[in-house]
Formats: C-alpha cells, structure tokens, sequence
C-alpha cells in the first residue's frame, strides 16, 4: 500500500492531484486544512503502486512497509502522524528487518513514554495523583489499580473519591478499599480535598475525580481548581477504541487544564487503537499504562515503544512468549 500527501489551493484541486498521481482507485485517509489555514492538506492511499515497475525495484523491507502502512490505516491512525511513523520506521529499516522494532524506533521519536511512578506522601517530596477523564472510562477502577501496586510495595496509601453525586461510586471505592485495607476519604468541592491532603500524614494520595464534560467551560474550571488546590497531578484516562477526533478533542481539553500524562483503558476491547495515538499527539501526552485486565492486583502494564508497536501490529507478535498486553474479551468489560 502506497501513502502520499497533497496539498493545494481547494479541495477540488487537491482531488486533482490525487488522481493524476494515484489513480482514481485511490482512497482518501485524512483531510484537513492547511498551513495556517490556507488551503487543504490531503491524504491519500493506494492498495497498489501507481508504477507496476515499482514492484520489481522494491528495496529490501518493502513488503514489511506497505504491511506498516496497512495497520497503521487499520487502526484509523491520522495521515499526517502516520507518516511520520511510516518515515520514522523507514529510516530504521537500515538497522533492523524486524517490523516491531522497526516502528517502536518510530514511535519512540514522536511520542514520549513515562510510567507510573509509586506514590510518595506530600512530606516526602511526592505530589497526590488525580486521575481525570470524562464519564465511563474507569477511573475508579484505576484508582484500585494503583493503590493495589502501592500496598505490594508496602507503602501508605490514601484514596479519595471526588465521585460523590454518581450512584455507588463512593460504595464502589469503598468496596475496593476495604479489600486492599487502605484509608478512604470523600471531598465533595477543592476545600474539602484541601482539607484531606493536610491530614493524610506519611499517606500518598490517590484521587478519583468524577467524570467530567471536557468541552464544559465550569466543569473543567472546577476539576482545574481542585488539582490545584492540593497541586495534584492530573492523569487522563482514555478508552481506546474511541473516535479518532474526538479523542484528539477531549485531549487538548485534559490538557489545557494541567494533564501530562493518559493511561490507556480497555486496551483489552479494542482492535483499533488510532485514538489513542490522535489523543496523545494532540494533548502532548506522555503514555505511561494501559489497562488490560479488570483483575486489581495485576491491572495495570507500564508502556513503552516496544509494546505499544506489538499492541499496533499483533500480526508481527504472534507466537512472542514475552506478549502479555492482550487478554480474553471476556475480561474487558471492568478494565
């Protein structure tokens, strides 16, 4: 499969060029507007080369890059980034025949990568996490997961639920707590959360917010003022699987309200992972999990190149005794 660029003073022309260059079996994977706003940026793709000679002077990985591309448009990826994926893992073709590395090298150069640390208490230099996001995409359970890995490590841990309108969230939470034998509090506005932080002691803090509108200006201003408060991180859940857009969307507003990090959920469910590649170029997120599993002790996976690309091409990962990032879909639903 062939990928290609065009750009040009309107749709109409952009097409134009599309054709004369590809041939009118093409199939348009992305538009949108152009520098500064002038014009249109389109890209195309072709199951074939344009040229049939093209075939015969195939360099050597030629087969494993229209494979690449074939995914990479499988999962929705937008056409500008995958590009620069395609060239990114073009490039490391001189080193390596092995198309999950290959890509891992690509996607190491456009997305950063930065686990989960262990929670500190405030006292010891350590900062309360906040997971944020909007509804549904299983903060709470998440919460469970990080305190579980906490209580492994044998370090104090504090949950807090912001979750308090939502039926059964905070009995939810409490549930939880009750199994991993930590301290639970609520705090319904910033002042309370305040409060709580102040009294949680050598305890790290862990926060479940409540599910939020991103493209509500007072309920992201709210959440916005409860981080700050207690000068929290804020964590984006995301669910993959989810609209490539929209998942840009609901990014850029996570992040225009503090959040650095996205921990991906449902990776379990999902076949298409576009979103979250969209989602994290356009909120200039770093990857630090994925959830994969409802099981709370064993929830939660640190992200890196090398498994993100395995998550992205699982036809390259078959039969890896070190794959692990996939499970039964009948345990999708809770992660």
């Amino acid at each position: 499969m062939r990928l290609k660029t065009f750009t040009a003073p309107s749709m109409r022309e952009a097409m134009q060029l599309v054709r004369e260059a590809l041939g009118s079996d093409a199939i348009i994977v992305s538009s949108q507007p152009g520098d500064k706003g002038k014009g249109v940026r389109v890209t195309a793709a072709i199951e074939q080369p344009a040229e049939p000679a093209l075939a015969s002077k195939a360099a050597p990985g030629f087969d494993t890059m229209e494979r690449l591309t074939e995914s990479l448009m499988r999962h929705g990826t937008p056409g500008v980034l995958a590009e620069r994926l395609l060239a990114g893992a073009a490039k490391a073709q001189v080193r390596t025949t092995e198309p999950i590395v290959s890509l891992a090298a690509a996607l190491d150069t456009v997305f950063a990568f930065t686990p989960m640390a262990l929670p500190e208490a405030a006292r010891r230099g350590g900062r309360p996490i906040m997971l944020v996001g909007p509804p549904a995409v299983g903060k709470t359970v998440t919460v469970a997961k990080l305190a579980a890995r906490a209580v492994i490590a044998r370090k104090p841990v504090m949950l807090v639920t912001m979750d308090t309108q939502r039926a059964g969230a905070v009995d939810q939470l409490a549930a939880f707590a009750r199994v991993l034998k930590v301290e639970l509090a609520q705090a319904a506005d910033e002042k309370e959360l305040a409060r709580v932080v102040r009294e949680a002691g050598d305890h790290a803090v862990l926060i479940d917010s409540a599910g939020i509108n991103p493209f509500d200006g007072a309920e992201t201003a709210a959440l916005a003022a409860a981080a700050d408060a207690v000068h929290a991180e804020s964590v984006l859940l995301m669910a993959a699987g989810g609209d490539v857009a929209e998942s840009a969307e609901i990014a850029e507003a996570f992040a225009a309200i503090g959040a650095g990090r996205m921990i991906a959920t449902r990776v379990d469910l999902a076949r298409r992972l576009g979103g979250l590649l969209s989602a994290a170029q356009a909120g200039r997120l770093a990857f630090a999990e994925v959830s994969i599993t409802p099981r709370i002790a064993e929830g939660l996976t640190p992200i890196n190149p090398i498994a993100l690309a395995r998550l992205l091409l699982p036809w390259a990962a078959r039969g890896q005794s070190d794959l692990t990032l996939r499970t039964p879909r009948k345990h999708a639903a809770a992660s």
